[in-house]
């Protein structure tokens, strides 16, 4: 970036300059992308790697390193190991946000000795048998890949075959990810060195309606109006410079959300900062367009990670929201987020499938992301594994009435991200209990996981079958409810995570000790914080889909955990039983 007059460089998240770093960053991803497509399609032309669908490999190559990506972003946030866990992060508000509006796409070289730092705080496995991509130095950098490597075996004969899973560990470690993320953010940033925000490349975005014939058949699959979003390419630009970034879509009703988001967080702050001499129309939209086009690329062309444009049950959380909770999702985007909308309702299934967008009525509402440098204007408040809850609740913006506060885990599909999330999570548990420690905050949890974990919670599972009936597998139920061998059904799914390359977690025991014992006394004598646990398993649980505005079913069977911290009667469980419509014990 070039410097002013007085010799400071211009404003690194000038709205213009974040947008022009956001089509480098997705041009030299997709580079990264398309070479790694190439050593997977090497790789199986030996004959040693077999893929399952070797027509869908790009769609799929492109999924696991969007999770690749969020693994070492993640490890970029855990705090580090000289922290305590026994009390509150004693990182400030406003250092974090300082620190984490740095965190891009690609770790630089010195994100990455940071994230190899903070590993410290995530148990390192002794089954690994992996050596992670490396790149020398004054001192050895290394990304997490084991999650890689396990999605692309279970995408392959990898799943019982060793000699492919060794395969597989060695195209990985040859590619040299660390290398190419280092080299990649070196490269973004010495493409930003001569510009200014009027040099800035601009973005073009542009509504088709549902029924306008220039709509490609990726973007028909998108329900009602949609939003493209493309660069205006310089004239005097090579078609070589204006490769490798092109035109991406979401829903017209997400384009609204992010525009109603960004006026109610950012709008007053950014127009003071940036436009304090120009109070316009044509400003305001300016200053809007460069974010949510920025956001827009970062989650739909560099991320295009299926996972985290699913949303759990809405009506869900309107539910807990009209229970009396303040509601906020912790694995979220600004697309997806959860708005403020309390409305009481019932737990539909697959008989659900209208839209789930209604932005009239909706109002802007905080959330956590992986992204705080893109997502912020938007009102996140930086990544899962680093905020406070406590914080939050106490906090007079992000919980102006003090209500309840109710944290949901949509968690992606990924089980080292979930092992981070979790162990994260328990630790905030039992921060919140600890002995002699009387804390004002009351923060309650509801996790929705796919249905892929044993996890034995010491509650009575709920069992919801294809009937809409909700079968309860205590002994004490009636002899005309079918029985069901829960640890059978529940082992058969989790049998999944046994096949190829795997990788070690323990959150699943961590989180069933944090929980307690809900079957002994009461919640406030017991201790217990687990209050709910639901398994829906014919596969009939909803999950809204932002990328397409259609709801999905059969995406996998589910199990949803209520986790309230003890006190005396928590609306949790009677808002979730009533939600789920759960016949009382017999």
């Amino acid at each position: 970036m070039k410097r002013s007059s007085n010799g400071n460089a211009s404003d690194a998240h000038h709205p213009a300059l974040s947008f022009h770093r956001e089509v480098l960053i997705t041009q030299e991803w997709s580079k990264i992308r398309r070479e790694f497509l190439q050593a997977l399609e090497s790789v199986a032309a030996t004959g040693v790697v077999q893929w399952r669908e070797p027509r869908k490999l790009w769609r799929h190559a492109q999924e696991a390193l969007g999770k690749w990506i969020l693994s070492q972003v993640a490890r970029v946030h855990l705090p580090a190991p000289c922290a305590s866990h026994e009390g509150p992060s004693p990182r400030t508000p406003s250092l974090a946000r300082f620190f984490e509006a740095d965190i891009r796409f690609f770790p630089s070289a010195e994100q990455l000795e940071r994230a190899m730092a903070n590993a410290a705080v995530v148990q390192s496995s002794p089954t690994a048998v992996m050596d992670n991509s490396t790149i020398k130095g004054k001192e050895e950098l290394r990304t997490y890949d084991e999650q890689l490597v396990r999605d692309l075996s279970i995408k392959s004969n990898g799943t019982h075959d060793p000699a492919a899973v060794a395969a597989l560990v060695q195209l990985v470690k040859d590619f040299s990810f660390a290398k190419r993320c280092v080299a990649a953010a070196e490269a973004v940033e010495a493409g930003m060195q001569d510009i200014t925000p009027t040099q800035a490349l601009k973005p073009c975005i542009r509504r088709l309606e549902a029924d306008d014939p220039q709509r490609t058949p990726q973007q028909q699959r998108i329900s009602g109006p949609i939003a493209e979003v493309s660069v205006l390419w310089p004239r005097h630009w090579s078609r070589e410079q204006r490769r490798d970034c092109p035109p991406v879509s979401l829903p017209w009703a997400a384009m609204e959300k992010l525009r109603m988001c960004y006026h109610f967080f950012s709008e007053v702050s950014e127009q003071e900062h940036y436009d304090k001499d120009e109070v316009s129309a044509d400003a305001s939209q300016r200053r809007f367009e460069l974010r949510a086009a920025t956001v827009i690329l970062r989650y739909e062309g560099g991320l295009a990670t299926g996972s985290l444009q699913l949303c759990a049950d809405t009506r869900l959380k309107q539910h807990l929201h009209a229970a009396g909770y303040h509601v906020m999702d912790l694995c979220a985007s600004p697309i997806n987020a959860y708005m403020k909308l309390p409305r009481s309702g019932k737990f539909k299934g697959a008989a659900d499938t209208g839209s789930d967008v209604d932005v009239d009525k909706e109002a802007p509402n905080h959330f956590c992301s992986a992204f705080f440098d893109t997502d912020r204007y938007f009102g996140s408040l930086g990544s899962a594994v680093a905020v406070d809850p406590e914080r939050m609740y106490s906090d007079a913006v992000i919980n102006p009435d003090g209500k309840p506060l109710l944290l949901t885990l949509d968690v992606p599909y990924d089980e080292d991200l979930c092992e981070l999330l979790f162990q994260k999570l328990v630790r905030d548990m039992r921060n919140a209990t600890a002995s002699g420690r009387a804390s004002p905050a009351v923060v309650d949890y509801v996790l929705v996981l796919p249905l892929w974990w044993d996890i034995r919670m010491r509650i009575e599972k709920r069992f919801f079958g294809s009937t809409d009936v909700a079968i309860d597998s205590s002994p004490s139920n009636s002899a005309s409810v079918p029985s069901l061998d829960v640890a059978q059904i529940v082992q058969e799914r989790a049998a999944m995570l046994r096949q190829g390359y795997t990788v070690p977690y323990s959150w699943p025991e961590a989180l069933t000790a944090a929980a307690g014992d809900a079957r002994i006394g009461t919640t406030a004598a017991s201790g217990a914080w687990v209050c709910f646990d639901g398994v829906f398993i014919d596969d009939g649980y909803g999950y809204f889909c932002t990328a397409t505005n259609k709801w999905l079913h059969g995406v996998t069977a589910t199990e949803v955990i209520g986790l309230a911290q003890p006190r005396a009667s928590p609306p949790l469980k009677r808002a979730l039983e009533s939600f789920y419509v759960v016949p009382a014990v017999l």
